[in-house]
């Protein structure tokens, strides 16, 4: 199954197709939906992402560079994680994203017990 952008007006700068969106520091185009890109815009956040670490980033030290994905679920803090349903960190989709909660492990140090 081929992904197939949809009519949007998200402009990428390099004349690529509706819903894909420039990532600086790479060749790489992330694929949102437009209605999540303008909320973020709206939001105040900076149209200049960057691709850091696997992952697509907003490039704007006011907002200590957040990660898209958790910024288009309205995911805060770090007990919660952000999943790509098709394993691809550029497909920023709503519909390809999942969020989870951190699950926590038990210690098993037993230097304390006594």
């Amino acid at each position: 199954m081929t992904w197939e952008p949809a009519v949007s007006t998200v402009w990428c700068g390099r004349g690529c197709a509706p819903g894909l969106w420039a990532v600086a520091n790479s060749d790489k185009l992330a694929k949102v939906f437009p209605e999540d890109y303008d909320r973020l815009i709206a939001r105040g956040f900076s149209p200049n992402w960057c691709w850091n670490v696997r992952t697509v980033k907003v490039s704007d030290w006011r907002h200590n560079t957040p990660r898209v994905a958790r910024l288009i679920m309205d995911v805060q803090g770090p007990a919660i994680h952000v999943r790509h349903r098709d394993k691809d960190p550029l497909n920023i989709r709503r519909d390809n994203l999942i969020v989870k909660p951190v699950k926590i492990r038990k210690s098993t140090n037993i230097a304390g017990d006594g």
